[in-house]
């Protein structure tokens, strides 16, 4: 079956559904202007994505996350760390994964963030052009990590799939939250009612100060990113915070 149009016409949703369904081998290529998104897929499984404009190298992202610092990953790749970009992605993930700085369950969860990330991007397009290519293999630099659709598309949450109401705006919780997600407080008016907020959740709003990025607070809080994350989704869901400023055209 073809898979080609405009998204107009077409969910991105429902494309991703069908190359599921049809477990197709393939690239899914997005574009809108100048921005280009390539999806590979093996099985009707995400494996990889490329975008252009191409987003933070690697090995910034692993360190927003709180993974590692760069002076550990330039023990490990030999190579200073403003000059790790020059590496394929895929060697640079397999020399960590063998030093024992990058963790199977962080690599999944990477790639699982930069997945949602993307897709809820897309999203927010008022229009654009899609393309599915059967038998194109990803490039061999690429990180690859299988990423059923399902998990995607239920990490969304209840997103209207249409895409004429892809022009009126998100739901909070249906934001797809990253390392380098921006937050500031939302208003909220004055209802005279009581918010309970945990402690955790104290620490973390008293970072926010609509400059720093998720991952730098999870830094200084010295907490795991992916709680930061979940409590910041929380918190962004009950209308406490909002984004700092629009997303990136790839997230």
């Amino acid at each position: 079956m073809p898979l080609a149009g405009n998204l107009r016409q077409a969910s991105l949703l429902n494309i991703l559904r069908t190359i599921a369904l049809e477990q197709r081998d393939g690239c899914l290529t997005l574009t809108r202007g100048h921005l280009r998104a390539e999806i590979y897929f093996r099985r009707g499984q995400w494996l990889a994505a490329e975008r252009v404009p191409v987003g933070p190298p690697l090995t910034e992202q692993f360190v927003a996350m709180g993974y590692m610092s760069p002076g550990q990953i330039e023990e490990v790749i030999l190579v200073p760390f403003d000059e790790a970009a020059v590496l394929p992605d895929g060697q640079i993930v397999q020399a960590l994964m063998a030093d024992g700085l990058l963790t199977r369950e962080q690599l999944q969860y990477w790639a699982m963030s930069d997945a949602i990330a993307l897709v809820n991007a897309v999203l927010g397009w008022p229009d654009g052009d899609f393309s599915f290519v059967d038998g194109i293999h990803p490039p061999q630099e690429l990180v690859l990590v299988s990423i059923p659709i399902e998990n995607i598309v239920a990490s969304l949450g209840p997103v209207d799939q249409s895409p004429a109401a892809q022009h009126t705006g998100q739901n909070p919780a249906s934001i797809a939250l990253r390392p380098d997600t921006v937050l500031t407080f939302a208003d909220i008016p004055d209802t005279g009612q009581t918010v309970e907020i945990s402690q955790e959740e104290w620490m973390v709003l008293a970072q926010i100060d609509g400059a720093n990025p998720l991952g730098v607070i999870a830094a200084t809080l010295q907490m795991d990113a992916r709680r930061l994350v979940e409590i910041a989704h929380h918190l962004l869901g009950r209308g406490l915070l909002a984004p700092a400023a629009p997303p990136s055209p790839y997230g």
